[in-house]
């Protein structure tokens, strides 16, 4: 770069030339060159890789929101079940959040339209274990 500095300053000082700046385009990026040398990870610590155990299966159930203003709730309690039902699974984690629970909620107040039209919670309990059974 210093070598191509210095002859534009003797074109200029010299010949009194000055280059077309209208045609110089910005060098492409270059990735910079690695100044650390790359060391290869340690194995792994072959306790982790192996089982300690016999393999067991999971079925992990997330947020359901069983919310009663879904309209295929049911039919997705339903499938969730049944599927359980059929693998056979050694462990089954649900995640929570299994309602909505909206007549406890603080979000929608009791002044409000929507909080006026809400389930009672001994209403919302019954169709919780109504999509349970």
């Amino acid at each position: 770069m210093q070598a191509f500095v210095s002859r534009l300053s003797i074109a200029k000082t010299r010949h009194g030339l000055e280059p077309d700046w209208t045609l110089y385009r910005a060098p492409r990026y270059q990735q910079p060159i690695a100044r650390l040398r790359m060391v290869p990870a340690p194995a792994p610590d072959p306790r982790v890789i192996e089982p300690s155990g016999p393999i067991r299966r999971h079925l992990f159930i997330p947020d359901e929101h069983n919310d009663p203003r879904h309209p295929h709730r049911l039919q997705v309690q339903t499938w969730i079940a049944r599927y359980g039902s059929d693998r056979r699974h050694d462990v089954v984690i649900k995640a929570g959040d299994s309602g909505t629970f909206d007549s406890v909620s603080r979000h929608d107040k009791d002044d409000t339209l929507k909080g006026l039209s809400m389930l009672d919670a001994a209403e919302r309990r019954a169709q919780i274990a109504e999509a349970l059974a």
